[in-house]
């Protein structure tokens, strides 16, 4: 038999879990500051649902079979579909506006490259229930901040490492319909979606299938609007008129941002389409720099999506927003990023306790628990394990060879001696010294020693 993982599909050792494990928790701590709420939802659907709204691209994608009752069933391709299905299947028990976060892995069938797999993880988050540009601005405001948690509050004084792209679709919609055109809007915005992975050339020869030329010369025109942000709002404003509704929204979502004085981070990019059918109002992609991998967080507004699986339920706005975990954990594998990746993966306070006697085996593993539950000022729950003795024993170079082998950087010393004087012995591996100390002062040792530790959510 020929073992090997399936083409798309990843194994993930302990140091990439860790990278991981610990983007999901940075992305978590901003929503947690927002007051978002953390939900879950199935991997499976039905297909029926998932394929009412994802467009033709997904339905190529989707990994789709029937189950053993016969039902036609789908894994999920993305968390907000299955997720406008839990608004849908829960409304009468929620309260609105209501703030999601969820995480989790969804599944596509698409050609995978670096930063893009069959089977990858999401983080989400949206606000349901309220349609105004104050939550537009909320939601790329979670996107600036998550960004910055990632990338720049490891070392103080790196430079904007990231840009958010962001656009309308209804300033799209609108100057398709001051061309006649608007009836062909689903094809046009599929196809600018297109235009920075396959190149503007290609993209007007696809449009050129369904539309003059003249208009798609105008349509390319406008979606590579150049300038500052207000010198691009008054050509809009020129053609679509002072009263657009759509140009508002984006002229009070950035003086939100400026509220913020964020705004510098975002560009206004009418590029900026998104390849799904259910986005109605501002959409927005991320790109950070040097990576070439794509956008890392995008999303946009979808207003009619809930109503859609319904005729029972009025419209629920919503927007919302996606991190791609393992995009990003892909780019913090750059050498470029990398010092985020030593950071993480040294800091970790661990601590090995180091089997010296038999005769004290319980003690160890109330030691051990004891520095698992201290809890302190921003430090809890200290990783510690007890190195296993078999019957035949293990001498002290074959544990520290365990545990430099696993980056643990504190050993703990007992012995009968260090027992009766209730102290211990404590090594640090990185400096190479040893301290005969008190529980307490080792703690403090820890403390004093390490700049970041992980901590539960």
């Amino acid at each position: 038999m020929d073992i090997k993982t399936l083409k798309g599909f990843k194994d993930y050792l302990p140091k990439d879990s860790l990278i991981r494990i610990h983007i999901v928790r940075q992305i978590f701590s901003i929503l947690n500051s927002y007051n978002f709420e953390l939900i879950d939802t199935p991997v499976l659907e039905y297909s029926e649902l998932l394929l009412k709204k994802g467009g033709d691209e997904t339905e190529k994608q989707i990994y789709r079979f029937k189950d053993n009752g016969g039902r036609d069933v789908s894994m999920r391709f993305d968390l907000t579909v299955p997720f406008a299905r839990f608004i849908a299947t829960n409304i009468s028990g929620l309260k609105f506006p209501f703030r999601r976060s969820q995480f989790g892995k969804v599944f596509r069938g698409e050609n995978s490259q670096k930063g893009r797999y069959r089977e990858f993880m999401q983080f989400d988050f949206d606000i349901v229930g309220e349609d105004s540009f104050r939550g537009d601005a909320e939601i790329l405001s979670v996107v600036y901040y998550g960004l910055e948690e990632i990338f720049l509050n490891f070392i103080e004084g790196i430079n904007k490492k990231f840009i958010i792209h962001y656009s309308h679709l209804g300033i799209l919609n609108s100057f398709f319909e001051q061309l006649g055109i608007k009836e062909k809007s689903i094809f046009i915005l599929r196809n600018i979606d297109k235009i920075d992975r396959i190149g503007i050339e290609k993209v007007k020869e696809e449009l050129l299938l369904e539309i003059e030329e003249e208009a798609v010369d105008l349509i390319l025109s406008l979606v590579n609007l150049q300038g500052t942000f207000k010198d691009k709002i008054k050509t809009l404003k020129s053609i679509l008129g002072d009263n657009n509704e759509s140009i508002k929204r984006v002229e009070d979502v950035f003086k939100h941002l400026s509220l913020l004085k964020i705004q510098d981070s975002f560009n206004l990019n009418l590029k900026i389409a998104r390849g799904l059918d259910y986005y109605t109002g501002i959409v927005f992609e991320s790109e950070v720099f040097g990576s070439n991998m794509g956008s890392v967080c995008s999303g946009g507004r979808y207003d009619n999506l809930v109503s859609s699986f319904s005729n029972s339920i009025q419209k629920v706005s919503g927007i919302g927003g996606s991190f791609g975990v393992d995009r990003i954990k892909d780019i913090i594998d750059l050498e470029k990023f990398s010092y985020i990746k030593i950071f993480v993966t040294k800091a970790r306070s661990k601590v090995l306790i180091v089997n010296l006697d038999s005769a004290l085996q319980n003690y160890y593993y109330e030691l051990a628990t004891r520095f698992r539950n201290h809890d302190y000022s921003k430090i809890k729950n200290i990783s510690c394990e007890v190195y296993f003795k078999n019957k035949n024993g293990k001498n002290i170079k074959e544990q520290i060879e365990y545990a430099l082998s696993k980056e643990i950087r504190f050993l703990v010393f007992v012995g009968q001696e260090e027992y009766k004087e209730n102290k211990m012995k404590v090594r640090d591996l990185t400096k190479k010294e040893e301290l005969l100390l008190s529980f307490e002062e080792s703690i403090n040792l820890i403390k004093c020693n390490e700049k970041l530790l992980c901590t539960p959510f």
